[in-house]
């Protein structure tokens, strides 16, 4: 049972992962089809803007669907996010073009980029949830599984887009991964609605979810460290998902079919390594691991844009499986390390809100704040190094005011490593189990 539910919760995520990175994989035929202008640069930003509206939705649906997750359960609440995510793909494998219907049809993309938003903001954690209340143990493995998960669903949505730019096909294929994506993401919903409940939210007593503000007020460092987790997890996963194509073209001069060539074999490393990382974080003390993790992350990112930015193809793939690489390092473990931040009925809201909060504001918003520094306000092609490093300091930062709060405290959370302990949880089963036990010797002492 335990890996039938780790199988279905990684198929699904990548399902409606898939769905929401074609938009970004599709950027440069988005703009000219739905949001064409005399600029060529204002027509990309306007398309990557459609893309950013979907980030800023993902708090709005991680507040809804973390309710329901919380409340009703997550079996449920994934099955209507996984559906829901596909009748907006569906709409943009349909819709005719700018020059068919005017400005209905830029309207309609943003209506679903905002639909897409509000479904995705309930899948990522949600999915990792789901998945570690049934497997209790290994969540650095499980969270690497759905992480890599994901970057199989963006390795789908870019050979796409790599099959696409190919003058063999018609110039209306483009449109052919989003009607698969529609059926695709119908697909992951009957997979879902056959799994059953968790047993975490099956032994929980009572039936009201936490309030976020209550959330807020008694667990700030805990809040603090899954928003800056969003911010960076966000900026550096759309970084090499969506915005890396659109960079070697535009400022390395690199034909399109070889800058996709070359990010298709970089996410391929995310994918691999995300489970191994995984392993590696379950197995080292979590405060060590992220410290280290920050620190390689913050020296990383100056000589990888180096070699991005060169006019070398190997050098530029050499770059960008080093990002990968370091993206898969925070992306894969930032899950394990959220879950233990939250107790089971404020986990599903209090992870999914505030990462996709971060991720929002910060992260998916990070390929338009470079495009406009880099275009506009002329700034290095430094510039998303620059940006990254920022938001690990943010990362580290928010790390070590909570290690100093554990610390003061005097707490440490059996199993889980040096960092981030939790009032002791009444709802977990484990927790359960153990009253039960304590209740029966009582008894039979009696």
């Amino acid at each position: 049972m335990r890996n039938k539910v780790i199988y279905a919760s990684s198929i699904g995520n990548a399902l409606e992962f898939f769905d929401f990175i074609l938009y970004g994989a599709f950027f440069n035929v988005i703009a000219s089809v739905f949001f064409p202008v005399q600029n060529e640069t204002m027509s990309l930003l306007m398309s990557l803007g459609g893309f950013c509206v979907g980030f800023l939705m993902r708090p709005f649906g991680a507040l809804i669907f973390g309710y329901f997750g919380d409340v009703f359960g997550r079996q449920k609440t994934l099955s209507v996010s996984v559906f829901l995510m596909g009748i907006p793909t569906l709409l943009i494998g349909i819709l005719p073009g700018y020059h068919q219907i005017g400005m209905i049809a830029p309207i309609l993309i943003v209506a679903g980029r905002l639909i897409q938003g509000i479904c995705i903001g309930g899948e990522y954690a949600g999915a990792f949830i789901f998945a570690s209340e049934h497997a209790q143990k290994n969540p650095g493995f499980i969270g690497g599984i759905i992480t890599a998960s994901c970057g199989i669903g963006a390795l789908a949505a870019t050979g796409f887009s790599a099959l696409a730019s190919s003058p063999d096909f018609p110039e209306w294929f483009w449109r052919v991964p989003f009607l698969f994506g529609s059926l695709v993401s119908f697909f992951g919903y009957y997979i879902r609605r056959s799994l059953s409940e968790t047993p975490a939210f099956l032994n929980t007593f009572s039936t009201a979810a936490i309030p976020i503000l209550k959330t807020i007020q008694i667990r700030k460092p805990a809040c603090l460290l899954s928003f800056t987790l969003g911010a960076l997890v966000g900026a550096l996963v759309y970084t090499i998902f969506g915005f890396l194509n659109v960079y070697v073209v535009r400022y390395c001069f690199l034909p399109l079919s070889t800058a996709i060539s070359i990010n298709l074999i970089a996410l391929l490393f995310f994918v691999i390594s995300s489970p191994f990382l995984g392993i590696l974080y379950d197995r080292t003390p979590s405060f060590s691991f992220l410290r280290i993790t920050a620190y390689l992350l913050f020296f990383s990112m100056i000589p990888i844009f180096w070699l991005i930015s060169s006019p070398f193809p190997s050098l530029i793939l050499l770059g960008e499986i080093f990002l990968g690489l370091c993206t898969a390092t925070i992306a894969g473990t930032s899950l394990a390390l959220m879950q233990k931040l939250f107790p089971v009925k404020e986990r599903y809201s209090g992870m999914s809100f505030f990462f996709n909060l971060g991720m929002g504001i910060l992260g998916g918003t990070a390929p338009v704040i470079y495009f406009e520094a880099i275009d506009v306000v002329k700034e290095s092609l430094y510039f998303p190094a620059y940006y990254i490093m920022f938001l690990i300091s943010m990362f580290y930062g928010a790390l070590l005011l909570s290690n100093y709060k554990n610390q003061k405290k005097n707490e440490k959370s059996e199993g889980f490593g040096e960092i981030i302990s939790i009032p002791r949880d009444p709802y977990f089963p484990l927790d359960f189990l153990e009253k039960e036990e304590e209740r029966k010797k009582v008894t039979h002492i009696g």
